[in-house]
């Protein structure tokens, strides 16, 4: 090299590493006049195309760079991290690993292999990447908190914990390290140490949408709706892009008092006006039915198991007539997260594992399947795939179960409901039409991991145990005024909470003075937290009779309360999801303790308690009672969603003609 092109090159490198980008380019490029094969200019200025946006120009003047110069470990680094942004994970762990045998102790190599075997889905390989970069270089923050998310990822919450704390030990205002620790601190229920994590995090990077969007999920956990509210909203203003982010402001306004039917229709339109695509598929329409036409059913969720989604739709899946229905399940839930009830659910359907697949390719496997009606139980929870059903795969469309009344989507064309949900002269809040079920509009499968029901507590407290074990979003202003004046119109009563985080010291601390600034004692509020299934169900062994929440009432909860032998006290909300408890109540017959507003809500929990030979009494038989009625009636209920599948498939029949 000529001892210009040498100061050509120095000049680069000195501007390279000032930022300035054009002159260093324009350096380098002398360089190259000089000697075209320069292996150190043409890597320089691969590595400003990567910088500038131009992954696959960059890839080109790297590997250029290395056949110039083929045991170059900096180059081989460089074109992995390239071949990564590109998306070409194969060629970038190849490079990586190139890279590390040509210097087996360069930390950033192991590190950005981590990088790529994680988005590869090989997290144990990932551990072991960062592991090697961590020990190489143990003051690598960027590797602790990586190797943080691997084992969070792999459920090993203490290890990640760790990593994410010694991380921040390194380095203090590193915003993404306060982010995985926050995140970790609201895996473990440590839902303060979580806000205050996640508000530094925030501090730090005032536009870090997705902060913000965690630091709504804590709130909410947190029985602080509102504010969750008004902070999933900043994280969709800071990135409108994010279907993700943006159904969490539906799904949270759910959960907000004064928030009607009018605002829900006019959030979730904008939403699907915002993220629906208008490539619909092509697809084989339903021929005019004829009788004993068997029908092709596809359900899409990420909660066929252990979750709310499974436990009320399970007897349904298994008393199905295979001769009229087959069902066919495109479970988007990880394999390592099925369960007993994930096995129940499987041994009934065509089960199809489809977590690791984008929109465009689940829609195409919809299609491809022939599939008649195709229903989403998610809605905008988290996991959803309405991108699917934006796109249309299946001739009819509906939504069931996972979400709370209308998705926006003008693509799907019913809401399951039942009367109670959705009376007759109500209509759904959105495009989709109702299709109402004969009974309820689930089937609830009882849990067999829970002891007899026992007597009424009250029997031997000498005092009424109120109990609401919902979760802690649903709680708010509007529902602790009116637990204090029930509480205070029943002398010497008690209030027992129960769900995962509210026994966080902060969270306890903040509950018991909202019932103190209402005239409540702190000894009058029994707060607990996180129990496994039998000891969370034991719970209402203490409890004489149990509230609902509003505006969003209790579903899978209020199943469970009366398997347990205790009666729900409810009213019926404005909104789809202000209406479970009528529904299930009304369901297991026990339409006395459906008030018909707030007010009588509040006299009629009073007016109950009243009475302890009667509570004693239904309590002895409630279960049976339950057992018997509809709400756990599987081959009932089979039957009644069977006949509204075949209604839908009749109604857009006769709409072909």
């Amino acid at each position: 090299m000529t001892n210009a092109a040498e100061s050509e090159l120095a000049a680069g490198l000195r501007w390279l590493g000032n930022g300035d980008l054009q002159n260093a380019a324009a350096a380098f490029e002398n360089v190259l006049h000089a000697k075209p094969d320069d292996a150190d200019a043409l890597h320089y200025l691969g590595i400003i195309a990567y910088q500038t946006g131009q992954p696959d120009k960059a890839i080109a003047l790297i590997e250029t760079s290395l056949k110039s110069r083929p045991e170059n470990s900096d180059a081989e680094n460089n074109l992995g991290t390239v071949y990564m942004a590109a998306g070409k994970l194969e060629k970038a762990e190849q490079a990586l690993r190139r890279a590390i045998n040509l210097s087996p102790k360069r930390a950033p190599a192991h590190f950005n292999l981590g990088n790529v075997l994680f988005s590869q889905r090989k997290q144990q390989e990932a551990v072991a990447a960062y592991h090697t970069a961590i020990h190489h270089q143990p003051d690598y923050p960027e590797a602790l908190s990586n190797l943080g998310i691997a084992y969070r990822d792999l459920e090993n919450l203490s290890a990640a914990t760790t990593c994410f704390e010694n991380a921040l030990a390194y380095r203090p205002a590193y915003a993404e390290a306060a982010y995985n620790l926050a995140n970790a601190y609201r895996d473990a229920t440590r839902l303060t140490d979580a806000e205050r994590l996640i508000r530094s995090a925030i501090s730090l990077n005032p536009q870090n949408a997705k902060a913000h969007n965690s630091l709504g999920n804590i709130l909410s956990e947190s029985a602080k709706s509102d504010l969750a509210l008004a902070e999933f909203q900043t994280a969709t203003a800071l990135d409108p892009t994010s279907m993700a982010m943006a159904s969490n402001v539906l799904s949270c306004m759910q959960y907000v008092v004064g928030i009607n039917n009018a605002q829900i229709q006019i959030a979730h339109n904008a939403w699907a006006k915002r993220f629906s695509t208008q490539a619909q598929l092509d697809h084989a329409t339903i021929p005019l039915l004829a009788p004993h036409t068997t029908l092709s059913i596809g359900f899409v969720s990420p909660d066929f198991g252990r979750h709310p989604c499974g436990f009320l739709s399970v007897r349904m899946f298994e008393h199905l007539d295979r001769s009229r229905i087959k069902a066919t399940i495109f479970s988007t839930r990880r394999i390592s997260r099925e369960d007993d009830l994930s096995k129940r659910i499987a041994a009934a359907t065509e089960w199809r594992r489809v977590e690791g697949l984008t929109d465009e390719e689940l829609a195409a496997q919809i299609t491809a399947a022939n599939v008649d009606i195709l229903i989403d139980m998610s809605g905008h929870t988290s996991g959803h795939r309405l991108g699917v059903f934006a796109r249309k795969p299946a001739p009819i469309q509906l939504s069931w179960l996972g979400y709370v009344g209308t998705t926006g989507l003008p693509t799907i064309d019913y809401v399951i409901a039942d009367r109670w949900h959705a009376p007759e002269d109500q209509h759904n809040a959105g495009p989709e039409r109702l299709l109402r079920l004969s009974d309820g509009y689930v089937c609830f499968d009882p849990p067999q991991s829970c002891g007899e029901v026992a007597s009424l507590p009250a029997l031997k407290n000498g005092y009424i145990t109120f109990g609401s074990l919902n979760n802690a979003t649903k709680l708010n202003a509007m529902v602790y005024d009116s637990y204090a004046r029930i509480l205070a119109g029943v002398a010497r009563s008690k209030l027992v909470l129960r769900f995962r985080g509210l026994d966080d010291p902060g969270v306890a601390t903040s509950i018991r003075d909202h019932f103190a600034a209402r005239g409540i004692a702190p000894s009058r509020i029994d707060i607990r937290g996180y129990a496994k299934q039998p000891q969370f169900l034991a719970t209402y062994n203490d409890i004489d009779i149990a509230l609902d929440t509003f505006p969003y009432s209790g579903g899978l909860t209020t199943c469970e309360a009366l398997w347990m032998g205790v009666p729900v006290v409810t009213f019926p909300g404005e909104t789809f999801a202000g209406r479970h408890a009528t529904s299930h109540m009304s369901n297991a017959g026990l339409s006395d303790f459906v008030a018909q507003d707030r007010a009588g809500f509040e006299q009629l929990a009073i007016s109950k308690a009243s009475n302890l030979q009667y509570l004693a009494r239904l309590r002895s038989e409630l279960r049976s009672r339950v057992a018997a009625s509809p709400l756990c009636d599987g081959p009932r209920f089979a039957k009644s969603f069977s006949n509204a599948m075949q209604i839908a498939a009749e109604t857009y029949s006769r709409q072909l003609k």
